[in-house]
Protein backbone atom coordinates (compact mmCIF):
# COMPACT_ATOMS: atom_id res chain seq x y z
CA UNK A 1 0.00 0.00 0.00
CA UNK A 2 1.10 3.46 -0.29
CA UNK A 3 -0.58 6.80 0.75
CA UNK A 4 -3.79 4.93 1.23
CA UNK A 5 -4.11 2.83 -1.79
CA UNK A 6 -3.25 -0.79 -2.40
CA UNK A 7 -1.54 -1.46 -5.64
CA UNK A 8 -0.85 -5.57 -7.07
CA UNK A 9 2.82 -6.98 -7.31
CA UNK A 10 4.48 -5.21 -10.22
CA UNK A 11 1.98 -2.44 -10.92
CA UNK A 12 3.99 1.02 -11.06
CA UNK A 13 2.35 4.72 -10.52
CA UNK A 14 3.27 8.51 -10.05
CA UNK A 15 2.80 8.65 -6.37
CA UNK A 16 0.02 11.73 -5.59
CA UNK A 17 1.13 13.50 -2.25
CA UNK A 18 -2.18 15.83 -2.18
CA UNK A 19 -2.04 19.52 -1.79
CA UNK A 20 0.36 21.47 -2.81
CA UNK A 21 2.52 19.55 -4.69
CA UNK A 22 0.15 17.12 -6.13
CA UNK A 23 1.21 13.68 -8.68
CA UNK A 24 4.77 13.25 -8.89
CA UNK A 25 5.23 12.56 -12.43
CA UNK A 26 9.12 12.50 -12.15
CA UNK A 27 8.63 9.52 -9.31
CA UNK A 28 7.51 6.08 -10.37
CA UNK A 29 6.93 3.96 -7.89
CA UNK A 30 6.59 0.01 -8.09
CA UNK A 31 5.45 -2.53 -5.91
CA UNK A 32 7.96 -5.25 -5.59
CA UNK A 33 7.82 -8.75 -4.42
CA UNK A 34 10.04 -10.10 -1.91
CA UNK A 35 10.17 -13.32 -0.36
CA UNK A 36 12.08 -14.49 2.68
CA UNK A 37 11.50 -18.21 4.69
CA UNK A 38 8.83 -19.30 1.99
CA UNK A 39 6.65 -16.13 3.21
CA UNK A 40 6.16 -13.97 -0.39
CA UNK A 41 5.44 -10.23 0.47
CA UNK A 42 5.78 -6.92 -1.34
CA UNK A 43 6.81 -3.45 -0.40
CA UNK A 44 6.55 -0.18 -2.34
CA UNK A 45 10.13 1.17 -4.09
CA UNK A 46 10.19 4.48 -5.95
CA UNK A 47 12.78 5.95 -8.47
CA UNK A 48 12.95 9.45 -9.97
CA UNK A 49 13.02 8.76 -13.93
CA UNK A 50 14.02 12.41 -14.81
CA UNK A 51 17.42 11.17 -15.54
CA UNK A 52 16.05 9.05 -18.16
CA UNK A 53 14.57 12.16 -20.40
CA UNK A 54 16.12 12.02 -23.76
CA UNK A 55 18.49 14.89 -24.66
CA UNK A 56 16.76 17.78 -27.04
CA UNK A 57 17.87 19.29 -30.19
CA UNK A 58 14.84 21.88 -30.43
CA UNK A 59 16.50 25.68 -28.77
CA UNK A 60 12.60 25.81 -26.67
CA UNK A 61 11.60 22.62 -25.31
CA UNK A 62 8.37 22.82 -23.02
CA UNK A 63 7.03 20.64 -20.74
CA UNK A 64 3.43 19.14 -21.52
CA UNK A 65 0.72 19.06 -18.23
CA UNK A 66 0.97 15.43 -16.59
CA UNK A 67 4.05 14.79 -17.64
CA UNK A 68 7.88 14.71 -17.05
CA UNK A 69 10.15 15.13 -18.99
CA UNK A 70 10.35 18.17 -21.86
CA UNK A 71 9.22 17.98 -25.00
CA UNK A 72 9.92 19.68 -28.61
CA UNK A 73 7.50 21.63 -30.00
CA UNK A 74 5.76 20.21 -33.60
CA UNK A 75 8.28 20.71 -36.44
CA UNK A 76 10.49 22.13 -33.67
CA UNK A 77 13.37 19.03 -33.63
CA UNK A 78 13.30 15.72 -31.75
CA UNK A 79 14.61 13.86 -29.16
CA UNK A 80 18.20 11.92 -29.62
CA UNK A 81 16.64 8.48 -28.70
CA UNK A 82 13.10 7.13 -29.27
CA UNK A 83 11.81 4.14 -27.70
CA UNK A 84 8.57 2.79 -27.23
CA UNK A 85 7.56 -0.02 -24.73
CA UNK A 86 4.15 -0.51 -26.07
CA UNK A 87 1.96 -3.36 -25.55
CA UNK A 88 1.71 -4.58 -28.87
CA UNK A 89 5.87 -3.47 -29.75
CA UNK A 90 6.60 -7.18 -30.94
CA UNK A 91 4.01 -6.64 -33.94
CA UNK A 92 6.63 -4.32 -35.39
CA UNK A 93 9.24 -6.78 -35.11
CA UNK A 94 7.57 -9.40 -37.38
CA UNK A 95 9.71 -11.01 -40.08
CA UNK A 96 8.09 -11.70 -43.37
CA UNK A 97 9.04 -15.38 -43.05
CA UNK A 98 8.82 -17.76 -40.50
CA UNK A 99 11.93 -17.64 -38.36
CA UNK A 100 12.45 -20.70 -36.77
CA UNK A 101 12.89 -22.33 -39.76
CA UNK A 102 16.45 -23.85 -39.75
CA UNK A 103 17.41 -22.55 -42.85
CA UNK A 104 17.42 -19.00 -42.10
CA UNK A 105 20.05 -17.04 -40.54
CA UNK A 106 18.16 -14.83 -37.51
CA UNK A 107 19.61 -11.40 -36.54
CA UNK A 108 19.55 -9.46 -33.61
CA UNK A 109 16.12 -7.30 -32.96
CA UNK A 110 15.69 -3.74 -33.65
CA UNK A 111 15.15 -1.16 -30.94
CA UNK A 112 11.54 -0.19 -31.54
CA UNK A 113 10.46 3.86 -31.98
CA UNK A 114 9.49 5.67 -29.36
CA UNK A 115 5.25 6.73 -29.33
CA UNK A 116 5.61 10.20 -26.41
CA UNK A 117 6.53 10.50 -23.38
CA UNK A 118 4.37 10.49 -20.86
CA UNK A 119 4.00 6.72 -22.47
CA UNK A 120 7.67 5.76 -22.18
CA UNK A 121 7.43 6.73 -18.43
CA UNK A 122 4.45 4.78 -17.70
CA UNK A 123 5.45 1.89 -19.79
CA UNK A 124 9.45 1.69 -19.57
CA UNK A 125 10.63 -1.34 -16.47
CA UNK A 126 12.09 0.53 -13.48
CA UNK A 127 15.83 -0.76 -14.48
CA UNK A 128 17.02 -0.58 -10.51
CA UNK A 129 14.33 -2.04 -8.83
CA UNK A 130 14.65 -5.41 -6.49
CA UNK A 131 15.74 -8.52 -8.11
CA UNK A 132 12.92 -10.15 -10.50
CA UNK A 133 12.93 -14.27 -10.38
CA UNK A 134 12.13 -15.87 -13.52
CA UNK A 135 11.52 -19.44 -14.42
CA UNK A 136 11.59 -21.75 -18.18
CA UNK A 137 11.13 -24.88 -18.98
CA UNK A 138 12.83 -26.17 -22.47
CA UNK A 139 11.26 -29.20 -24.65
CA UNK A 140 11.22 -29.89 -27.93
CA UNK A 141 7.57 -29.58 -28.22
CA UNK A 142 7.99 -25.91 -28.30
CA UNK A 143 10.40 -25.90 -31.21
CA UNK A 144 8.68 -25.03 -34.62
CA UNK A 145 8.51 -27.41 -36.42
CA UNK A 146 8.63 -29.64 -32.81
CA UNK A 147 11.62 -31.79 -32.66
CA UNK A 148 11.29 -35.71 -31.28
CA UNK A 149 13.66 -35.24 -28.20
CA UNK A 150 14.38 -36.40 -25.19
CA UNK A 151 16.10 -34.09 -23.78
CA UNK A 152 14.61 -30.96 -21.45
CA UNK A 153 16.01 -28.27 -19.39
CA UNK A 154 14.90 -26.12 -16.64
CA UNK A 155 16.22 -22.79 -16.04
CA UNK A 156 16.14 -20.43 -13.02
CA UNK A 157 16.59 -16.41 -14.11
CA UNK A 158 17.21 -13.22 -12.08
CA UNK A 159 17.15 -9.99 -12.75
CA UNK A 160 19.19 -7.49 -10.83
CA UNK A 161 20.23 -4.24 -11.91
CA UNK A 162 19.55 -4.45 -15.47
CA UNK A 163 21.73 -7.44 -15.88
CA UNK A 164 19.77 -10.91 -16.33
CA UNK A 165 21.94 -13.98 -14.17
CA UNK A 166 20.35 -17.15 -15.66
CA UNK A 167 21.20 -20.88 -14.86
CA UNK A 168 20.30 -23.60 -17.11
CA UNK A 169 20.21 -27.24 -16.36
CA UNK A 170 19.40 -29.79 -19.14
CA UNK A 171 19.32 -33.70 -19.21
CA UNK A 172 19.22 -35.70 -22.60
CA UNK A 173 21.36 -33.76 -24.55
CA UNK A 174 24.91 -33.23 -25.92
CA UNK A 175 26.33 -29.74 -24.16
CA UNK A 176 24.43 -27.08 -25.50
CA UNK A 177 26.58 -24.66 -28.46
CA UNK A 178 24.48 -21.46 -28.02
CA UNK A 179 22.02 -20.30 -25.38
CA UNK A 180 19.78 -17.87 -27.90
CA UNK A 181 16.94 -15.64 -26.38
CA UNK A 182 14.55 -14.33 -28.67
CA UNK A 183 11.15 -12.83 -29.26
CA UNK A 184 7.83 -14.45 -29.43
CA UNK A 185 8.24 -13.98 -33.24
CA UNK A 186 12.23 -15.46 -33.15
CA UNK A 187 14.00 -12.78 -33.52
CA UNK A 188 17.04 -13.28 -32.06
CA UNK A 189 17.73 -10.68 -28.73
CA UNK A 190 21.35 -12.20 -27.25
CA UNK A 191 23.36 -15.01 -27.57
CA UNK A 192 25.76 -16.73 -25.19
CA UNK A 193 28.15 -19.04 -26.83
CA UNK A 194 28.67 -21.81 -24.46
CA UNK A 195 32.48 -22.65 -23.30
CA UNK A 196 32.46 -25.91 -22.00
CA UNK A 197 35.76 -24.58 -19.80
CA UNK A 198 33.81 -21.73 -17.65
CA UNK A 199 30.47 -24.29 -16.81
CA UNK A 200 30.67 -26.17 -13.40
CA UNK A 201 29.09 -28.85 -14.68
CA UNK A 202 28.50 -30.80 -18.14
CA UNK A 203 24.55 -30.63 -17.76
CA UNK A 204 24.53 -27.06 -16.05
CA UNK A 205 24.94 -23.36 -18.41
CA UNK A 206 25.20 -20.33 -16.06
CA UNK A 207 25.78 -16.86 -17.60
CA UNK A 208 24.75 -13.07 -17.74
CA UNK A 209 23.18 -11.37 -20.34
CA UNK A 210 24.56 -7.67 -19.50
CA UNK A 211 23.04 -4.26 -19.76
CA UNK A 212 19.02 -5.38 -20.63
CA UNK A 213 17.56 -2.53 -22.54
CA UNK A 214 14.44 -1.30 -20.85
CA UNK A 215 12.02 -2.72 -23.66
CA UNK A 216 13.74 -5.78 -23.38
CA UNK A 217 12.91 -6.01 -19.75
CA UNK A 218 9.83 -4.93 -20.22
CA UNK A 219 9.42 -8.13 -22.84
CA UNK A 220 10.72 -10.60 -19.71
CA UNK A 221 8.00 -9.08 -17.56
CA UNK A 222 5.48 -9.39 -20.46
CA UNK A 223 6.32 -13.39 -21.36
CA UNK A 224 7.63 -12.42 -24.44
CA UNK A 225 10.55 -13.86 -24.30
CA UNK A 226 11.65 -17.62 -25.32
CA UNK A 227 15.39 -19.56 -24.17
CA UNK A 228 16.55 -22.10 -27.39
CA UNK A 229 19.33 -24.05 -26.51
CA UNK A 230 21.65 -25.12 -29.82
CA UNK A 231 23.12 -28.19 -30.26
CA UNK A 232 25.88 -29.84 -32.73
CA UNK A 233 22.62 -32.51 -33.80
CA UNK A 234 20.41 -29.41 -33.95
CA UNK A 235 21.72 -25.96 -35.27
CA UNK A 236 18.26 -24.31 -35.52
CA UNK A 237 17.83 -25.53 -31.87
CA UNK A 238 16.68 -28.61 -30.02
CA UNK A 239 14.97 -27.86 -26.92
CA UNK A 240 12.62 -23.97 -26.34
CA UNK A 241 10.51 -22.68 -23.91
CA UNK A 242 8.54 -19.15 -22.96
CA UNK A 243 10.48 -17.38 -19.90
CA UNK A 244 8.04 -16.62 -17.53
CA UNK A 245 7.18 -15.05 -14.03
CA UNK A 246 8.40 -17.72 -11.12
CA UNK A 247 5.25 -18.93 -9.97
CA UNK A 248 6.11 -21.19 -6.87
CA UNK A 249 4.95 -19.77 -3.45
CA UNK A 250 8.05 -20.08 -2.25
CA UNK A 251 11.98 -20.43 -2.38
CA UNK A 252 13.11 -24.07 -3.84
CA UNK A 253 14.97 -26.30 -1.96
CA UNK A 254 14.13 -29.38 -4.23
CA UNK A 255 14.11 -29.79 -7.96
CA UNK A 256 13.56 -32.50 -10.78
CA UNK A 257 13.75 -32.13 -14.44
CA UNK A 258 11.40 -34.72 -15.68
CA UNK A 259 11.94 -37.04 -19.35
CA UNK A 260 11.24 -39.05 -21.66
CA UNK A 261 12.62 -42.35 -21.55
CA UNK A 262 15.07 -42.16 -24.65
CA UNK A 263 15.47 -46.28 -24.99
CA UNK A 264 11.59 -46.68 -24.85
CA UNK A 265 10.35 -47.16 -28.17
CA UNK A 266 6.39 -45.52 -27.26
CA UNK A 267 8.49 -43.18 -25.60
CA UNK A 268 6.50 -39.44 -25.90
CA UNK A 269 9.79 -37.34 -27.28
CA UNK A 270 9.60 -33.72 -27.27
CA UNK A 271 7.89 -34.17 -23.90
CA UNK A 272 9.02 -32.57 -20.69
CA UNK A 273 8.58 -31.14 -16.93
CA UNK A 274 9.94 -29.78 -13.63
CA UNK A 275 8.90 -30.14 -10.69
CA UNK A 276 9.55 -27.44 -7.53
CA UNK A 277 9.56 -28.74 -3.98
CA UNK A 278 9.73 -26.22 -1.24
CA UNK A 279 10.45 -27.45 2.67
CA UNK A 280 7.44 -27.09 4.94
CA UNK A 281 7.92 -25.43 8.05
CA UNK A 282 7.07 -28.39 10.38
CA UNK A 283 10.32 -30.15 8.62
CA UNK A 284 8.28 -32.91 7.94
CA UNK A 285 6.37 -32.13 4.87
CA UNK A 286 6.86 -30.51 1.24
CA UNK A 287 5.08 -27.89 -1.48
CA UNK A 288 5.60 -29.20 -4.70
CA UNK A 289 4.37 -27.41 -7.86
CA UNK A 290 5.05 -29.83 -10.79
CA UNK A 291 4.58 -28.42 -14.67
CA UNK A 292 4.78 -30.21 -18.18
CA UNK A 293 4.53 -29.25 -21.85
CA UNK A 294 3.79 -31.68 -24.28
CA UNK A 295 2.26 -34.61 -23.14
CA UNK A 296 -1.35 -33.08 -24.41
CA UNK A 297 -2.05 -31.05 -27.54
CA UNK A 298 -3.27 -28.20 -24.46
CA UNK A 299 -6.51 -27.53 -26.63
CA UNK A 300 -9.92 -27.70 -25.19
CA UNK A 301 -11.33 -28.10 -21.56
CA UNK A 302 -11.80 -31.70 -21.32
CA UNK A 303 -10.05 -33.36 -18.53
CA UNK A 304 -6.63 -35.17 -18.40
CA UNK A 305 -5.97 -37.91 -15.42
CA UNK A 306 -2.84 -37.35 -14.10
CA UNK A 307 -0.81 -40.12 -12.27
CA UNK A 308 2.26 -38.72 -10.32
CA UNK A 309 4.40 -41.14 -8.43
CA UNK A 310 7.28 -40.76 -6.06
CA UNK A 311 9.60 -43.53 -6.24
CA UNK A 312 12.71 -45.09 -4.89
CA UNK A 313 14.53 -46.87 -8.04
CA UNK A 314 16.83 -49.19 -5.79
CA UNK A 315 14.28 -50.57 -3.80
CA UNK A 316 11.81 -50.68 -6.52
CA UNK A 317 9.12 -49.54 -4.10
CA UNK A 318 6.66 -46.57 -4.56
CA UNK A 319 6.40 -44.20 -1.73
CA UNK A 320 3.96 -41.49 -2.50
CA UNK A 321 1.21 -41.00 -5.07
CA UNK A 322 -0.99 -38.25 -6.44
CA UNK A 323 -3.84 -38.08 -8.98
CA UNK A 324 -5.21 -35.65 -10.47
CA UNK A 325 -7.97 -34.81 -13.05
CA UNK A 326 -6.22 -31.46 -15.14
CA UNK A 327 -8.03 -29.05 -17.74
CA UNK A 328 -6.15 -30.11 -20.87
CA UNK A 329 -5.38 -26.34 -21.36
CA UNK A 330 -3.93 -25.88 -18.35
CA UNK A 331 -0.22 -27.96 -17.87
CA UNK A 332 0.59 -27.75 -14.14
CA UNK A 333 -1.14 -28.66 -11.31
CA UNK A 334 0.45 -28.29 -6.97
CA UNK A 335 0.57 -30.61 -4.24
CA UNK A 336 1.70 -30.91 -0.26
CA UNK A 337 2.95 -34.31 0.55
CA UNK A 338 2.83 -33.85 4.77
CA UNK A 339 4.64 -36.44 7.50
CA UNK A 340 7.32 -37.75 5.33
CA UNK A 341 9.52 -40.04 7.36
CA UNK A 342 13.00 -39.55 8.44
CA UNK A 343 14.02 -42.34 6.43
CA UNK A 344 12.05 -40.61 3.06
CA UNK A 345 13.61 -37.20 3.95
CA UNK A 346 16.98 -38.84 3.94
CA UNK A 347 16.52 -40.73 0.58
CA UNK A 348 15.48 -37.12 -0.63
CA UNK A 349 18.21 -35.03 0.21
CA UNK A 350 20.82 -37.62 -1.29
CA UNK A 351 19.08 -37.57 -4.47
CA UNK A 352 17.81 -40.97 -4.87
CA UNK A 353 13.89 -40.71 -4.95
CA UNK A 354 12.25 -40.36 -8.55
CA UNK A 355 9.35 -38.29 -9.54
CA UNK A 356 7.49 -39.42 -12.25
CA UNK A 357 4.37 -38.29 -14.04
CA UNK A 358 1.67 -40.14 -15.82
CA UNK A 359 -0.51 -38.93 -18.37
CA UNK A 360 -3.45 -40.32 -19.96
CA UNK A 361 -5.00 -43.58 -19.86
CA UNK A 362 -3.73 -45.29 -22.96
CA UNK A 363 -2.54 -48.54 -23.84
CA UNK A 364 1.17 -46.71 -23.66
CA UNK A 365 0.95 -43.82 -21.72
CA UNK A 366 2.64 -40.77 -22.06
CA UNK A 367 5.15 -40.68 -19.35
CA UNK A 368 8.17 -38.18 -17.71
CA UNK A 369 10.55 -39.01 -14.87
CA UNK A 370 13.30 -37.39 -13.04
CA UNK A 371 15.76 -37.79 -10.05
CA UNK A 372 14.59 -35.66 -7.06
CA UNK A 373 18.27 -33.27 -6.26
CA UNK A 374 18.68 -30.41 -3.57
CA UNK A 375 18.47 -27.15 -5.65
CA UNK A 376 21.31 -26.22 -8.27
CA UNK A 377 22.47 -23.31 -8.63
CA UNK A 378 25.17 -21.06 -10.06
CA UNK A 379 26.08 -19.07 -7.26
CA UNK A 380 28.69 -19.23 -4.67
CA UNK A 381 27.50 -19.89 -1.43
CA UNK A 382 30.09 -17.87 0.38
CA UNK A 383 30.20 -15.77 3.99
CA UNK A 384 32.25 -12.78 4.78
CA UNK A 385 33.18 -12.82 7.97
CA UNK A 386 33.84 -9.34 10.27
CA UNK A 387 33.63 -7.68 13.99
CA UNK A 388 30.35 -5.63 12.81
CA UNK A 389 28.35 -8.77 12.63
CA UNK A 390 29.51 -10.43 15.81
CA UNK A 391 27.22 -10.43 18.90
CA UNK A 392 28.48 -8.19 20.70
CA UNK A 393 29.75 -6.20 17.60
CA UNK A 394 34.15 -6.15 17.96
CA UNK A 395 36.27 -3.50 16.03
CA UNK A 396 39.52 -5.93 16.22
CA UNK A 397 40.12 -5.43 12.66
CA UNK A 398 39.99 -9.61 12.54
CA UNK A 399 38.86 -10.79 9.37
CA UNK A 400 37.69 -13.84 7.67
CA UNK A 401 36.20 -15.39 4.62
CA UNK A 402 33.89 -18.82 4.07
CA UNK A 403 33.26 -20.59 0.55
CA UNK A 404 30.80 -23.59 0.51
CA UNK A 405 29.94 -26.02 -2.02
CA UNK A 406 26.96 -28.01 -1.97
CA UNK A 407 26.91 -32.10 -3.51
CA UNK A 408 24.13 -33.62 -5.10
CA UNK A 409 23.71 -36.38 -2.11
CA UNK A 410 23.15 -33.69 0.08
CA UNK A 411 26.69 -32.87 1.88
CA UNK A 412 28.38 -29.94 1.77
CA UNK A 413 32.42 -29.43 1.74
CA UNK A 414 33.71 -25.83 2.89
CA UNK A 415 37.19 -23.80 2.97
CA UNK A 416 37.31 -21.29 5.96
CA UNK A 417 40.11 -18.33 6.63
CA UNK A 418 40.61 -16.10 9.01
CA UNK A 419 43.32 -13.37 9.44
CA UNK A 420 43.95 -10.37 12.16
CA UNK A 421 42.32 -12.22 15.30
CA UNK A 422 44.78 -11.47 18.73
CA UNK A 423 43.90 -14.56 20.04
CA UNK A 424 43.29 -18.07 19.95
CA UNK A 425 40.19 -19.51 18.53
CA UNK A 426 37.79 -21.39 21.05
CA UNK A 427 34.80 -21.89 18.68
CA UNK A 428 33.87 -22.10 14.96
CA UNK A 429 30.36 -22.62 14.31
CA UNK A 430 27.11 -22.13 11.68
CA UNK A 431 24.51 -20.65 13.54
CA UNK A 432 20.60 -19.62 12.63
CA UNK A 433 19.40 -16.81 13.69
CA UNK A 434 16.27 -17.74 15.45
CA UNK A 435 13.05 -15.48 13.63
CA UNK A 436 15.74 -12.79 13.70
CA UNK A 437 15.33 -12.21 17.03
CA UNK A 438 19.34 -12.00 17.33
CA UNK A 439 19.29 -15.56 19.64
CA UNK A 440 21.22 -18.01 17.45
CA UNK A 441 21.16 -21.55 17.34
CA UNK A 442 24.25 -23.81 16.66
CA UNK A 443 23.30 -25.61 13.40
CA UNK A 444 27.24 -26.96 13.09
CA UNK A 445 30.01 -27.17 15.40
CA UNK A 446 33.17 -26.79 12.83
CA UNK A 447 35.75 -25.95 15.87
CA UNK A 448 37.55 -29.82 15.00
CA UNK A 449 38.21 -28.54 11.54
CA UNK A 450 39.97 -25.25 12.62
CA UNK A 451 44.06 -25.36 12.22
CA UNK A 452 45.67 -22.59 14.51
CA UNK A 453 48.62 -22.50 12.87
CA UNK A 454 47.49 -21.89 9.27
CA UNK A 455 44.20 -19.81 10.82
CA UNK A 456 42.07 -22.52 8.22
CA UNK A 457 39.20 -24.56 8.31
CA UNK A 458 38.34 -27.46 5.93
CA UNK A 459 36.11 -30.42 6.00
CA UNK A 460 32.90 -32.37 4.50
CA UNK A 461 29.51 -32.00 6.63
CA UNK A 462 26.67 -34.88 6.14
CA UNK A 463 23.18 -35.68 7.64
CA UNK A 464 21.68 -32.08 6.83
CA UNK A 465 18.39 -31.94 8.04
CA UNK A 466 15.81 -30.48 5.86
CA UNK A 467 14.92 -27.28 7.63
CA UNK A 468 19.05 -26.52 7.66
CA UNK A 469 19.73 -27.03 4.31
CA UNK A 470 16.73 -24.84 3.40
CA UNK A 471 18.19 -22.39 5.55
CA UNK A 472 21.65 -22.48 4.13
CA UNK A 473 20.26 -22.95 0.40
CA UNK A 474 18.73 -19.48 1.36
CA UNK A 475 21.02 -17.44 3.24
CA UNK A 476 19.83 -17.86 6.61
CA UNK A 477 22.68 -18.47 8.25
Amino acid sequence: SFGGKYYGMREEWHPDLGEPFGIMFCIRCRCVQTSRKGKVDGRVSCKNIKKECPRLTCPDPVISPKQCCSTCPEGAGSPELNVSTTADVGLLLAPSRNPLKPAEILKPAPLPKQSNDEERMEKTAEEDSEEDVYSVLLTGSQMYPPVPTAAAARGRLTLWRKNLHYSIQSFGMSRPRIVRFTDRLGTVLFEHEVRGTSQPLPSQVCGVWRNLHPVYVRYLQRSMVYVTLVTPSWPAGEIRGKVQSDRVGGPETFGSLLTPKADDAHAWLGAGGEAVLVAGPDGTSVDFMVMFNGLWDGKGNSLVPVHLQLTHPGWNITLRETHADITAQYNEFAEVWTNLTEQELGWMMRGELWLTVTAGNLEYPREISGPITLRQTCDTIHAVLSGSQAIPRTETGAAGSAIFHLHTNGSIDYQISTAGLRSRVTSLTLEFDEFHTGVRRVVRDLTPTYNPFYQTATGLEEGWSMLDIHSFLHSDL
